[in-house]
């Protein structure tokens, strides 16, 4: 396998899927499920707990980032994770003219 071969591969993936729109769809519709569930309350939740415990004068908005970064993402519920790549995977199927088996 040629590593080469495979990023110039994903680079035009990437960019098809850029240039299709379907990366703003994406995005948005990802926004869309994401309030549904709640999840930008429980990151401002895990932020504000962030806060309370360091002391804001100690904080930058990086450090808050870094601390919640990964818990918000497990956050993520899993019904929008598999919705989204189900998305993604059928666009790269498309794209790469790959028959779903």
């Amino acid at each position: 396998i040629d590593p080469m071969a495979d990023e110039r591969l994903k680079e035009a993936v990437e960019m098809a899927f850029l240039a299709s729109g379907e990366r703003e769809r994406v995005r948005d519709l990802l926004e869309s499920r994401l309030r549904e569930h709640g999840w930008q309350f429980l990151v401002k939740q895990l932020c504000k707990e962030c806060i309370n415990n360091r002391g804001i004068e100690q904080l930058s908005f990086e450090e808050i980032y870094t601390d919640v970064r990964a818990e918000a993402r497990a956050k993520v519920p899993d019904e929008v994770k598999r919705e989204l790549l189900a998305i993604i995977s059928n666009f790269v199927r498309k794209e790469l003219q790959i028959d779903e088996m």
